[in-house]
């Protein structure tokens, strides 16, 4: 019986080595795969590879975002079957920085299904200054939120876009700026709205963001 009892153990810890080991092998090759097509797009003008649309050279860089991002997709799933990795996360950044808002947009998207982490943070942060359109500025600050421990440097990048970003950057912040006001930053936001053009679309915004917070101080302290 003793003897039994043993080769099923064998057999079993013989299938569980082999299916993990299948396991690795999948996620090997799909990863493969995915990076092989991600890093031919990335540089098919090197091979004269782009896809084209005769009609509009613009219409042509966008069919080439659509197909990275159909890559992108693939990256989100991998992530869901076999985990997100250093390398995943690493590959997620670089994307991060690519000259397509629909390829940065997507990426945003991934990382709202990754646990939030240091080295995403120092991405989005380096990205902020350089945003211009409102379809990654607003998934970007949905993500910012995640990392109230860095309020400090969180304040330093908005104040770099309301004071130096594009018109349309610095509006769309200053809408949507609410959720990073507190007691502990109101006075610096108090301080940049000061220095801000009166009149314009940013600074009108930042001054309703900050009078709803003061309101909201206000009901708290009485």
């Amino acid at each position: 019986m003793k003897q039994i009892t043993q080769t099923l153990l064998c057999i079993l810890l013989g299938v569980f080595v082999s299916v993990t080991a299948l396991c690795s092998t999948v996620s090997d090759q799909q990863w493969q795969d995915i990076t092989d097509r991600l890093r031919a797009l990335e540089h098919c003008q090197d091979t004269n590879s782009c896809p084209q649309d005769p009609s509009s050279p613009r219409n042509s860089f966008y069919l080439l975002g659509e197909e990275i991002n159909q890559e992108l997709d693939r990256v989100a799933q991998w992530q869901r079957d076999f985990g997100s990795n250093a390398e995943s996360r690493a590959l997620l950044h670089h994307f991060l920085k690519y000259q397509n808002e629909f390829v940065q947009e997507k990426v945003l998207t991934i990382l709202r299904e990754m646990p939030a982490d240091d080295d995403t943070v120092a991405e989005l942060l380096a990205l902020l200054p350089d945003v211009r359109d409102k379809r990654v500025l607003i998934p970007l600050l949905i993500q910012l939120q995640r990392y109230p421990k860095m309020q400090s440097q969180v304040d330093k990048a908005f104040a770099q876009v309301l004071e130096r970003g594009s018109f349309e950057a610095g509006k769309v912040l200053a809408q949507h700026i609410q959720p990073f006001l507190g007691a502990e930053n109101l006075a610096f936001y108090q301080q940049l709205h000061s220095q801000l053009p009166p009149q314009s679309a940013k600074a009108r915004a930042l001054a309703k963001a900050i009078a709803r917070e003061k309101s909201k101080q206000a009901r708290r302290e009485g």
